[in-house]
């Protein structure tokens, strides 16, 4: 089976560039470089703090006896920091040159990657599965999950233990957090001091071009430790959903019958495509809390020496705001809280439509169904010596699906079935024959008894379950191909006419749920599955009900009786003809195994079995066979031949029944955006929200400008200026909030119309799209595309089309005040598109490729949900 686990080790073999000898030295990714860079970053810090924050006024040092020493220190400290900020600047470039050099694995071959491996065949086309492997991240992982529930803690925290298990990439990535929060502070001392040179108060001849420098490289030093960051944040945060989604998957191949009410195919999507990747964002915003934390003070240290004891007014101004956000923030989290929740009924309701849409369409009860979605918005296997003659051992008292249920759904079973034997198991409907089966493949999670299974199983149930992909994958199931044994399976399960009918042979792919086979074809896909297992048991759920009764005897006869001759096989059947065949016969009744014995024996001491041959015996079906006799239908070989030559006429990919997903490709240019703002007003909404903006803009540079203009003049008292200054403020306010609101707006009104617009072309879809499109990638426009939609988009939109304004605002009041800067904006401004184009072209490709392959990572979660039983009792978990 695959799982959705890649090979996430390589975070893990940083050490091995950690050797002895010249290299390390040499090699830019090795540790010694990183610590010098680091190192050097660090000092450079400091050094500029212990400047600024003892560095006296101009008027004392002026005084001083020893001041042609203190400027010699000046100047040798201001060169130092220079030279060390260009020796970072420069291995920085170094790590850049060396990212874009050669590869270690230039040289692969890349299509080797694509070539079958052993046993498989180049069918059709390639499918994108991640194969499973034990990653030593999923491992860690699993031994911290291991630990924390060792202690007894009744909930263990999955924060906690992903907190633990990625501790050291976190601290590491904190490091280049608290670089980034002190480089910060720095630029307010150097635009005092600039001022102070500009004012003519230097210290030293070239202080100003020390200044200069040290902005410059203060800012470089702020991008590359914010840059990496957010890099190491966000790796971090894939492996956690990575492994958190693979962690998912192995959770609900276990659970029992009883959890899974509790936890629905739609939720369970939902913790993979929504809650795992919030839970991904953790490790970049856990560094937020304490980096602003450290900022305040930073600022308040600042204000303190610039401004003397007046800044405590200021912090006190700052204690109130925090406090005054705590009780919108317990809102926000509690609002939240039931936002999951609607999420989590959503796609329950959507898949509750989508698995029965020919009934919805066939009844006219999709607008009712739609509606409904739309309302949702607002056993242990041992072995041991004991058992070397014997296959299945049951004795229990009692085996529930709940132990506080009354009445159990088995009551006293005893039995006992030796290797090679074959038993068939009759009774009425509701009887308990496939609870009995349930409880061998230890289904149950409350057994009071022993059951005990020597050997591996191989299940077929009564509803066929087939996975998305070719009829060979799904035979094979995991293993690997030989092809002599393939043949005779599909021999034995009458599969090769219709192999040959088909376009592809065993490489067509089936749709999902097997649309695009019968139902006799895909129980005979199924009983080659398990015969192609070799399994020691074989529990059959009456696999014949689907097929006809010409192929039903031909496979009790070469599947039953010829292929499992030497296996132990546990037939449940309504088809009393073939009864006479097998070893024994087990009568279930309300949940007991009232008679054990063979067909003879039953026949002649048993009046509830005679009733249930009879009963099964007088049908319609038997009264035409009967009267009429049975005709194999006969096909002439003329149109047998023409049948079979269709196959080598349609030898095009594009037959397929499945179609991958749909990716753009190139530039998209404005469509999608105007498409979003179309819906519900939207770019009225927009259109608000930009003006509001424009006057927030507005105000905040009044405010400046009445500072700046009647700070020092005398005819303004200085409760008028703080009056207009926190008047002004207030009205900032307002806007901002009203901006908020608008931008709230525009997000629900947009999502709620492009929600019904979604479900609208669903229901309205073909039977056609549901044959060919996954469940899954249905599920995932629902849940993971959508709440991005409800809960990002606007948002993002908005303070995207903000933060342009601002920037542009500002270059517009320095061009105003300082003319010649414009040139120096023109070029910023022409750099940053370029390198804006060269980011969003591999970007954009990137963010589409995640949205293809977390449909794929859905529509395959989907159908292991649904066969469950049969991966378990396969043991393909």
């Amino acid at each position: 089976m695959t799982i959705f686990s890649g090979n996430l080790v390589s975070l893990y073999e940083c050490g091995n560039n950690c050797k002895s000898g010249l290299s390390p030295i040499i090699n830019p990714y090795s540790c010694i470089n990183h610590v010098l860079a680091i190192s050097i970053d660090i000092l450079v810090v400091f050094i500029c703090l212990f400047m600024f924050v003892y560095r006296p006024s101009s008027s004392k040092t002026l005084a001083l006896p020893d001041s042609q020493r203190y400027f010699t220190f000046q100047i040798s400290s201001a060169i130092l920091s220079v030279a060390l900020g260009l020796i970072y600047f420069g291995l920085a470039i170094l790590l850049l040159f060396c990212a874009f050099g050669d590869e270690k694995y230039a040289e692969t071959n890349i299509d080797a990657l694509h070539e079958p491996r052993l046993g498989e065949s180049a069918c059709g086309q390639r499918h994108s599965k991640v194969e499973a492997s034990g990653s030593s991240g999923d491992m860690l992982l699993k031994e911290k999950l291991s630990k924390e529930k060792e202690k007894g803690t009744l909930n263990t925290s999955v924060l906690k233990t992903v907190f633990l298990w990625q501790l050291k990439a976190i601290l590491v990535s904190g490091f280049f957090a608290l670089i980034k929060a002190l480089t910060l502070a720095t630029g307010p001392l150097f635009l005092r001091d600039f001022i102070l040179v500009a004012e003519g108060k230097e210290t030293f001849r070239y202080e100003g071009y020390a200044l200069i420098a040290g902005l410059f490289l203060g800012k470089c030093f702020k991008s590359l430790s914010e840059r990496q960051w957010s890099f190491r944040t966000r790796l971090i945060g894939l492996q956690i959903r990575s492994l958190l989604t693979a962690a998912i998957y192995q959770k609900h191949l276990k659970l029992s019958n009883a959890a899974k009410t509790n936890h629905s195919p739609g939720q369970i999507t939902n913790y993979v495509m929504v809650d795992a990747y919030r839970i991904g964002e953790f490790p970049y915003w856990i560094h937020q809390t304490w980096t602003i934390g450290l900022q305040i003070c930073l600022a308040f240290l600042i204000l303190y020496y610039a401004m003397g004891t007046a800044a405590i007014a200021a912090k006190v101004v700052i204690v109130l705001t925090m406090l005054s956000n705590y009780p919108a923030a317990k809102l926000q989290h509690k609002y939240l809280a039931k936002l999951m929740l609607a999420h989590n009924r959503r796609p329950k309701a959507m898949v509750e439509a989508l698995t029965n849409m020919e009934v919805l369409k066939l009844y006219a009860w999709k607008t009712h169904f739609k509606n409904a979605v739309e309302k949702n918005r607002y056993a242990k296997k041992t072995r041991d010596a004991e058992g070397l003659n014997q296959a299945i051992s049951i004795s229990t008292t009692r085996i529930s699906w709940d132990s506080s249920s009354l009445k159990p759904t088995l009551n006293d079973i005893n039995l006992v079935v030796h290797c090679g034997e074959k038993i068939a198991v009759c009774g009425e409907v509701g009887s308990g024959k496939l609870s009995l089966i349930a409880a061998i493949l230890g289904e149950f999670p409350d057994i009071n008894g022993i059951v005990q299974v020597y050997g591996e199983i191989a299940y077929v149930s009564q509803t066929a379950w087939i996975q998305t992909g070719t009829i060979q994958e799904n035979i094979l199931f995991g293993c690997t191909r030989d092809q002599n044994r393939y043949e005779k399976v599909l021999e034995k399960c009458s599969l090769k006419k219709d192999l040959e009918m088909l376009p592809f042979g065993d490489c067509t792919i089936i749709g999902e749920r097997g649309v695009n086979l019968s139902g006799g074809q895909k129980q005979r896909v199924q009983l080659a599955r398990a015969l192609y297992k070799d399994a020691d048991i074989y529990l059959l759920d009456d696999p014949f009900s689907a097929v006809d009764a010409h192929t039903t005897t031909s496979l009790f006869n070469e599947y039953v009786m010829g292929a499992l001759a030497r296996k132990t096989v546990l037939l449940v059947t309504h088809q009393v003809d073939f009864l006479p065949a097998f070893d024994s016969i087990l009568l279930v009744s309300e949940g007991k195994i009232v008679e054990a014995a063979n067909y003879d024996q039953l026949l002649a001491s048993s009046q509830q079995f005679q009733n249930l041959v009879n009963a099964h015996k007088v049908t319609p079906d038997s009264n035409l066979q009967s009267e009429f006799g049975f005709e194999e239908p006969k096909t002439p070989k003329e149109e047998i031949k023409k049948i079979y030559t269709e196959r080598h006429q349609r030898e095009t990919l594009g037959d397929q029944l499945i179609k991958e997903e749909e990716r753009e490709t190139g530039d998209t240019c404005l469509k999608p955006y105007i498409q979003y703002l179309k819906q519900s007003n939207g770019i009225l909404y927009l259109f608000l929200s930009i003006i509001v903006h424009c006057v927030f803009i507005i105000a905040k540079f009044v405010q400046s400008l009445w500072l700046a203009a009647h700070l020092q003049e005398s005819s303004v008292s200085r409760l008028e200026l703080i009056s207009v200054y926190s008047l002004i403020g207030c009205g900032m306010l307002i806007f901002l909030l009203l901006r908020s609101y608008l931008a709230v707006l525009l997000g629900i009104k947009t999502s709620i119309a492009i929600f019904s617009k979604l479900m609208t072309s669903v229901f309205r879809a073909p039977i056609s799209f549901y044959d060919s499109t996954p469940l899954g990638r249905i599920l995932s426009w629902v849940s993971s595309d959508m709440n991005i939609v409800d809960l990002e988009l606007a948002f993002i939109f908005t303070l995207s089309i903000g933060n342009t304004m601002n920037a542009y605002f500002s270059f517009g009041v320095l061009a105003f005040l300082t003319w010649p800067i414009l040139f120096v904006i023109l070029l910023m401004v022409i750099v940053t598109i370029i390198l804006q184009g060269l980011y969003f072209a591999s970007a954009k490709e990137l963010m589409r490729i995640e949205g293809t392959t977390k449909s794929s990572v859905a529509s395959y979660l989907a159908e292991s949900i649904a066969g469950a039983v049969t991966i378990r009792a396969f043991g393909e978990e």
